[in-house]
């Protein structure tokens, strides 16, 4: 065969065709880049604060809590009950319309609790926390539940 014949036949036979315009939305979206919070954001240790929402999930529960320190409120997020080496719990923060996460802790032994950063809360209503765990052992491929946004 020619010289550049075969680059030439494999590009007419293996060119994809036009993409078509993708469908639109059932229902209006928002489009988020969700990065981690800041790494240098206090722990709360093995503490409570006052439980503002919860989720149940298989025996545990998904707490987003708030206290006081130093004079200042922060929020956080806390996982209890019968859970399992493996589980995740993490904080969503809102901003308007950036959001970030706060570190994961990870379930090291079946029993204990975890929990997330912490975040300073304010009184700007476009501050919103939500408390998530990660069940990796839930269905095939793990299952997520997360309180609804305070």
């Amino acid at each position: 065969m020619l010289p550049g014949v075969l680059p030439a036949l494999l590009a007419l036979f293996l060119t994809p065709a036009p993409a078509a315009d993708p469908p639109a939305p059932a229902e209006p979206y928002e489009s988020r880049i969700v990065t981690q919070c800041s790494d240098q954001l206090p722990w709360p240790g093995d503490v409570r604060g006052r439980v503002v929402r919860r989720v149940h999930f298989e025996g545990r529960a998904v707490e987003l809590h708030a206290r006081r320190f130093n004079g200042k409120e922060y929020g956080w997020a806390r996982l209890t009950g019968s859970t399992r080496a493996g589980d995740e719990v993490y904080m969503m923060v809102y901003k308007g319309d950036q959001s970030c996460y706060t570190r994961l802790q990870r379930i090291g032994i079946d029993g204990y609790d975890a929990w997330s950063q912490m975040w300073p809360t304010s009184n700007q209503s476009s501050l919103q926390f939500q408390a998530c765990g990660w069940f990796p052992y839930a269905g095939e491929q793990g299952t997520s539940r997360c309180t609804d946004r305070w």
